[in-house]
């Protein structure tokens, strides 16, 4: 599944604080971390997720109709490759300069077998070490 810009993505309202995961990286010679829901997504009957930043959720939430939000410019995402495969949001301060690896990481960490169960889903390695190749890039803008 590749989610682009404009396409309608689906989520349950119930889950948006469910799973919080911490994303840690250095950025300009210093360390960093911020805090990221983990939410489950859907398009067009695939599942997939998002991280939204904690300071970012009430603004998340004013782009919700209902179950249901659009893709637009203030998102990122993550992939597996160049063809969209796997492909992952992010709905954060855009400014942050961390590697793919570092949400996908930080989601196996904190969740374990839900994590591992997800990136299975999206057709993703589980593996670390193999994850820091393919995730060495930063996050995509739309």
């Amino acid at each position: 599944m590749t989610i682009e810009k404009g396409n309608q993505v689906t989520l349950d309202v119930n889950q948006l604080t469910d799973k919080e995961v911490t994303v840690k990286w250095s950025q300009s010679f210093s360390d960093r971390s911020q805090q990221y829901y983990v939410i489950p997504i859907q398009k067009g009957g695939e599942d997939s997720m998002i991280f939204v930043q904690k300071s970012y959720l009430d603004s998340f939430k004013g782009k919700l109709s209902g179950n249901t939000f659009t893709v637009d410019d203030s998102f990122q995402y993550g992939q597996k490759d160049k063809s969209g495969a796997g492909r992952w949001l992010a709905y954060h301060d855009k400014s942050q300069k961390a590697y793919q690896w570092r949400f996908v990481e930080s989601m196996i960490s904190k969740l374990g077998n839900a994590g591992i169960e997800l990136l299975k889903k999206l057709g993703l390695p589980v593996d670390l070490g193999p994850l820091k190749l393919l995730f060495g890039d930063y996050l995509h803008n739309y």
